[in-house]
């Protein structure tokens, strides 16, 4: 099979495969100063999402899926809600779907904040991970180092080293004689001989 095919020759599976190939890597470069932790936003996974979605004749349309509800609390002062999202991708060249639902979750003080945020995070997260979107940190300790693919080790061939009982001279096992129930070296044993 040829492994180049056109855009419109791939099903949506490997279209969908082609984009996690090739979307790279998104970095917590954003600092949240009030509760101190790194964060994306959902700019850095559209910014790189939205040229391959292009590239491969893919659309992706999200929507609030009305049949499950929206649930709001409100306990103290914080608004609690949960609804769920519906995201499609349409492969345009075969007008193939996939559907994925999900659940967005949000607090805040204020309502609209928490619906907000909870579209925000469920977006960001719910495309990451469906495209396989490595997220990381610049805290990470192998932050900028390149991942060293893992070698197989061969073993190491070890041999005794013995002293040489004439000269003191320590030498491997397979260049020692044994002359007169003694081991010496090949030097010595020349010698000798």
């Amino acid at each position: 099979m040829n492994e180049k095919l056109k855009n419109d020759q791939l099903n949506i599976y490997q279209k969908i495969g082609k984009v996690q190939a090739e979307i790279g890597k998104i970095i917590r470069d954003e600092i949240n100063r009030y509760q101190n932790y790194s964060y994306f936003e959902e700019f850095q996974v559209l910014s790189r999402l939205k040229p391959l979605l292009e590239k491969y004749n893919l659309i992706l349309i999200t929507s609030d899926n009305t049949d499950l509800g929206y649930i709001h609390e409100k306990i103290d002062k914080e608004h609690y809600v949960k609804y769920s999202k519906k995201v499609e991708l349409i492969d345009t060249d075969s007008e193939k779907s996939l559907t994925l639902n999900y659940w967005a979750f949000g607090q805040n003080v204020d309502i609209a904040k928490a619906s907000g945020s909870a579209r925000t995070y469920l977006m960001k997260y719910a495309l990451a991970k469906l495209f396989l979107i490595p997220v990381k940190d610049k805290s990470d300790p192998d932050y900028e180092q390149p991942r060293i693919p893992l070698v197989e080790k061969k073993p190491i061939r070890t041999e005794k080293v013995f002293t040489c009982t004439e000269c003191s001279n320590p030498n491997l096992q397979k260049n020692l004689k044994e002359m007169g129930g003694k081991m010496i070296c090949s030097q010595c044993f020349n010698k000798g001989s």
